[in-house]
């Protein structure tokens, strides 16, 4: 699990390589998956942040940091 984490991270700070689609398709796809509420499935990011001991808004705001161009994501519906 904290290799998923981890690859979706690295997918979000690959800034040498933003000129290939197929990268920017990855960013975009790990950006989705770091910013959703979905708890469902043991890979949703809520899932593997619960396992690892990790609070999600702590890495989200952490990502809004470095990346002052991101925004705010998409309110996803919260799954209780």
């Amino acid at each position: 699990m904290r290799a998923v984490l981890e690859d979706a991270l690295a997918c979000v700070h690959r800034p040498d390589e933003t000129a290939r689609r197929w990268v920017q398709r990855e960013a975009r796809e790990a950006e989705e998956w770091l910013f959703s509420d979905d708890a469902h499935g043991i890979f949703s990011y809520v899932s593997v942040c619960a396992v690892l001991g990790l609070e999600p808004a702590s890495i989200r705001q952490d990502l809004r940091c470095r990346n002052s161009s991101h925004p705010e994501p998409r309110q996803h519906s919260r799954v209780t």
